[in-house]
């Protein structure tokens, strides 16, 4: 790819970060989307489309109607894109959310960067530190010997458990399977199955990184009622969060944490993924 201009469409303020590293590298950035900050991140719409590659937000859409523009008092419809997009690549995140709004994205070159290999990876660690952020925030004692269920083990669960591990919390970690048991057993920390708890009651914190409800009423209702509840899982979460409130459980649903505590570094991973790809010729 013969990319030079690099055209990024909405997003928080984690998109200015990204963008101002291709800048560093040497591409000509525009930006359209920010007019509630600097006029220098507002391009006009029709110059950042015209750019070699367009980059859009993480996420694309929260609407399923509209790009994400925070930031923006402005709005630019998904439905309106397509036309005006024609083959060059177009990154984005999660690229079903669009697809499934207007087919015609099926046709575009487009790249979900979100999906790329290491995206997740560099992803992980941010977020375990904001999720730790959030418990100091909220828990007002030491976090030594506290019982925390990390539910899911896959790179943000693993990553969890190490910051939960090196807070000295006594962790333990539920999966479905048993394929991660030894990984498990020589990192020091207990093991339940996610979908029978053995002992619910028994934790002070319960980190979820599972799209799936897991937490539902049966299983809230065995919890310790002082249990705190993050929801990390994407979309919709795992934790049925109307009962927890009835329970008086308290239950957050933390998702995008990189960008809202780390926006600087989460704007260096997104063009450090985007980056490579361009090198990699991938669009």
């Amino acid at each position: 790819m013969n990319i030079k201009t690099i055209g990024i469409l909405g997003g928080d303020i984690r998109m200015i970060y990204a963008g101002e590293e291709f800048e560093r590298n040497g591409y000509i950035v525009r930006y359209f989307g920010f007019d509630k900050i600097e006029d220098k991140y507002n391009d006009d719409i029709s110059s950042v489309l015209e750019c070699d590659c367009i980059i859009l937000p993480v996420p694309s859409t929260k609407d399923k109607e509209t790009i994400f523009m925070p930031l923006s008092s402005q709005k630019v419809y998904i439905q309106d894109l397509p036309k005006r997009l024609s083959e060059k690549p177009v990154f984005c995140c999660i690229s079903k959310s669009l697809t499934n709004v207007n087919e015609d994205f099926g046709k575009l070159n487009l790249i979900d960067y979100y999906e790329a290999p290491g995206f997740a990876e560099e992803n992980a660690i941010p977020t375990a530190n904001a999720t730790m952020a959030i418990i100091h925030t909220l828990i007002s004692k030491p976090l030594v010997n506290v019982p925390v269920l990390i539910m899911g083990y896959g790179r943000i669960g693993k990553a969890c458990a190490k910051a939960c591990q090196a807070d000295f919390c006594d962790v333990y970690v539920s999966v479905r399977s048993d394929k991660n048991d030894a990984e498990i057993m020589e990192a020091g920390y207990g093991k339940e199955n996610s979908l029978n708890l053995m002992h619910p009651e028994r934790y002070e914190i319960i980190i979820n990184t599972v799209p799936q409800m897991l937490l539902d009423r049966d299983t809230l209702s065995k919890l310790n009622p002082k249990a705190l509840i993050i929801d990390l899982a994407s979309d919709k979460g795992g934790t049925d969060f109307a009962f927890a409130r009835q329970m008086n459980i308290k239950a957050i649903h933390a998702s995008g944490l990189p960008g809202k505590y780390y926006p600087e570094e989460a704007g260096k991973i997104i063009e450090k993924i985007i980056a490579r790809l361009v090198e990699e010729g991938i669009g």
